[in-house]
């Protein structure tokens, strides 16, 4: 199969789809969203003009180049990048190295290793070091992997209940839009109050009954090595789509299915479906990775974002300072009417003694 003619899903070589997906062919019409993703990726990828015309035989043209660098960028995933990038794309310019090992582990992955590229200075200013990311020439993808899920404990209780994606788009008035990146989930952006899910949830499925069936593994390169991310982080991402975003209710149901069926930035429809057994523990849960992004979830919840303009500018230009000064004026002038109200009292007083004494 040659990718310069995309073929639609249905279509697309098994081997893909087995590699990839970690699925046996009987159930390869689940991954429609995914091979959406798959498509477009390889394509931006392939021809980042717009055009049908490359300088140099891209190393990523057909499917066979596909499951042959993936087969070594798994089994050289504890090498560091700079060593990889040469195993993997030796004959090709510097850039396009970059390019296509990006490429290569977005759709073995679902990971975007440098995010930094699409996301501006000001951005990457908010949200600090945990998001864009950037893949470091000296990490291997083990230890990229390790860095960017770095844990931040959150234990899941009743409270999360006030998370629920249609409440905060209704009572908060923050969008829903999908990502294809794993490492974008739950990131809110309060300037333009959208919260980013990553909705490829056959895709995640996929992984975990795949990681289920290998027995004897314990450590994240052995899982990345058979090519699927550690589970904790596939359990915990299922968990806070199902459980919290988008539970199985009448007014989530109904929510859920209009992302689904909206045709910008549509959501993987097996949204739609009953997900199983998540996980084998029992409330409360505690998520050890996206616990940072769900506690800012919860800071908006509490404290709502300004309602209109007037009301976001003047909280904008308040600070902390500012609202200091204000009070210490206010302490000054209240004690300023107090003395005031003394000297009135006492002058009332003394008129009141000399009407007293000196009657006319």
């Amino acid at each position: 199969m040659n990718i310069n003619c995309i073929p639609p899903a249905s279509l697309i070589d098994k081997d893909i789809i087995e590699t990839l997906c970690h699925s046996p062919e009987s159930s390869h019409d689940q991954f429609h969203a995914f091979f959406r993703f798959y498509c477009n990726t390889l394509c931006a990828d392939l021809f980042p003009t717009g055009t049908l015309t490359n300088s140099f035989t891209h190393p990523l043209a057909s499917s066979i180049d596909v499951i042959k660098a993936i087969s070594i960028l798994r089994s050289q995933c504890g090498t560091s990048k700079e060593t990889l990038i040469g195993q993997l794309f030796p004959d090709i310019p510097k850039d396009k190295q970059e390019q296509s090992l990006r490429t290569l582990v977005k759709v073995a992955f679902m990971l975007d290793t440098a995010s930094y590229k699409s996301f501006s200075d000001d951005f990457q200013l908010r949200f600090g070091d945990t998001f864009p990311v950037n893949w470091k020439d000296d990490q291997s993808l083990v230890d990229f992997i390790q860095a960017t899920f770095a844990p931040s404990v959150y234990r899941a209780t009743e409270t999360h209940n006030k998370l629920k994606a249609w409440k905060l788009k209704k009572r908060h008035g923050v969008s829903i839009v999908p990502t294809n990146d794993l490492i974008q989930h739950l990131l809110y952006d309060p300037r333009s109050r959208t919260l980013t899910v990553f909705h490829q949830v056959a895709w995640l499925k996929a992984q975990l009954r795949y990681a289920a069936e290998c027995s004897g593994i314990v450590t994240d390169k052995e899982y990345i090595e058979r090519g699927i991310l550690p589970p904790r982080i596939l359990r915990e991402t299922l968990y806070s789509i199902y459980r919290i975003l988008f539970p199985l209710d009448e007014k989530s149901a109904k929510f859920t299915r209009q992302l689904v069926n909206e045709q910008n930035g549509r959501f993987d429809d097996s949204l739609m479906l009953d997900p199983g057994i998540i996980h084998p523990m029992s409330e409360p849960f505690e998520l050890a990775f996206w616990g940072k992004r769900l506690r800012r979830l919860e800071d908006v919840v509490a404290h709502p974002p300004p309602t209109n303009t007037l009301i976001s500018w003047i909280e904008r230009h308040t600070s902390e300072r500012n609202a200091l000064t204000v009070a210490i004026a206010g302490l000054f002038f209240a004690a300023l009417f107090g003395l005031l109200s003394v000297m009135v009292g006492v002058a009332q007083l003394i008129l009141s003694y000399y009407a007293w004494k000196y009657p006319t």
